[in-house]
C-alpha cells in the first residue's frame, strides 16, 4: 500500500450508501490523483490485484456494479495466478470440507448464519470467489 501511495495524492470516493461499517471503519474507494488532478489508479483494486486484500461486499447497495466490476477482475486474476493470500487459502480450501454458497459468502454447511440447510456443495470455491463471494467471518470456512 505505502508503495501505491506515498507521496501521492489520494482521493476518496464512497463505493455506496454506507460511511462507516460496524466497526467505525470508513467505507471508501481510494484512487491515487492522477494527472491534472483526475482521479488516477485505483488503490483497492491494486491491493486485490497483488492479493494483498480480498473483496467483501456486505449488501446489495455496497458498492455499485461499474466500482466492483474491476474489483471482481483483480481478483480473478489473483486467484489465478494464486498471489498474496490466495495461494494459502485456496490450498487450505481443497482439504476443507464441502461448503456451500449464499448470495453474499461461503460457509461450512453447518454454518449458524445459513437459513436454508438445502443448498447444494458449490463445485468451485474459484468460481464463487470470482463472482465476488467471500469467506463468512462466523464459520470461518478454511480454519
Amino acid at each position: 500500500n505505502r508503495r501505491e501511495v506515498q507521496g501521492r495524492a489520494v482521493i476518496l470516493r464512497r463505493g455506496g450508501p454506507e460511511i462507516t461499517d460496524r466497526y467505525g471503519i470508513i467505507l471508501a474507494l481510494g484512487f491515487v490523483e492522477g494527472e491534472g488532478g483526475s482521479s488516477g489508479r485505483s488503490v483497492n483494486a491494486a491491493l486485490v490485484r497483488t492479493g494483498l486484500a480480498s473483496i467483501y461486499v456486505t449488501g446489495p447497495k455496497a458498492v455499485t456494479e461499474a466500482d466492483l466490476a474491476p474489483l471482481l477482475d483483480a481478483q480473478a486474476l489473483a486467484i489465478s495466478e494464486r498471489k498474496g493470500i490466495w495461494k494459502q487459502r485456496l490450498a487450505r480450501a481443497r482439504e476443507s470440507q464441502p461448503l456451500i454458497a449464499t448470495r453474499f459468502r461461503i460457509h461450512r454447511k453447518d454454518c449458524p448464519e445459513v437459513r436454508s440447510r438445502q443448498l447444494p456443495p458449490i463445485v468451485s470455491i474459484e468460481e464463487e470467489l470470482r463472482r465476488g463471494k467471500s469467506f463468512c467471518r462466523s464459520c470461518k470456512p478454511l480454519e
